[in-house]
């Protein structure tokens, strides 16, 4: 409000200036040179060029009903596949290969052909959750594992590109140093990453697929002992910086 009044005095001010200088200088110019500063006439109004659009009247948009029964598929009709169907058909034929592919890799896939595997599965330990990285080595996980005893074969798993899968095979020289290191091994860390322990699958039980083979079970899993890195993880609790490895 107080902004207001002072923006309608400053105008009222500068008016009474404006009339000011127009009357000092009708007292000092002639009447030639006040005749420049007169001002112009009122222009006369025009009629406006556009109607007004209060006013307008478009074309009248008829209803569609009227042109329902022109509709429909005519007897020498031949449908063009349209842009979506041919995005679904062109997704499920991919997916058929990609079925057929893996269901042909399935039956062709022995792991008792492997040449890469290990000498004896019932002495091999499965290490995961290892670093996709190429700090963990093979050197560097044997260190680790020579403590449950000797270790015959050791080997991380790669991809083409040579970079590390996170999984590895390790094989001891006696199958009771494998049952010490899938009890204790359980939760150990390794460069940072907490690994997880289990006894080869791919070779001492059949495929779950076949039901035949699967129900010949050759050996039972070692009964692993609760540790207490387990006991601690369930409950929830961090004591991991507790702890310096």
């Amino acid at each position: 409000m107080q902004f207001k009044c002072l923006n309608f005095f400053v105008q009222l001010f500068v008016l009474r200036l404006k009339v000011q200088t127009l009357a000092e200088m009708a007292k000092v110019l002639p009447a030639p040179l006040l005749k420049l500063f007169a001002p112009r006439p009122i222009v006369d109004p025009l009629p406006p060029l556009d109607p007004d659009f209060s006013k307008r009247k478009g074309p009248f948009i008829t209803p569609v009903a009227d042109y329902l029964h022109n509709l429909g598929t005519d007897d020498g009709y031949i449908h063009t596949e349209t842009l979506k169907e041919k995005i679904e058909r062109l997704r499920n034929e991919r997916n058929k290969r990609k079925k057929e592919k893996l269901h042909e890799l399935i039956n062709n896939w022995d792991p008792s052909k492997n040449e890469k595997a290990t000498e004896n599965p019932y002495k091999t330990l499965f290490v995961a959750h290892l670093t996709k990285n190429r700090e963990t080595t093979e050197k560097s996980l044997k260190k680790e594992f020579e403590r449950f005893g000797n270790i015959t074969n050791l080997r991380i798993v790669k991809n083409k590109k040579g970079i590390s899968r996170g999984y590895a095979f390790v094989e001891f020289e006696k199958e009771r140093e494998l049952k010490i290191a899938y009890r204790d091994a359980e939760g150990m860390r390794i460069d940072g990453y907490r690994i997880i322990v289990d006894v080869e699958r791919g070779r001492t039980k059949a495929s779950s697929s076949d039901p035949v083979k699967s129900s010949d079970h050759t050996r039972s899993p070692v009964r692993r002992r609760e540790s207490r890195d387990e006991r601690r993880r369930d409950s929830g609790r961090n004591y991991d910086r507790y702890r310096k490895y």
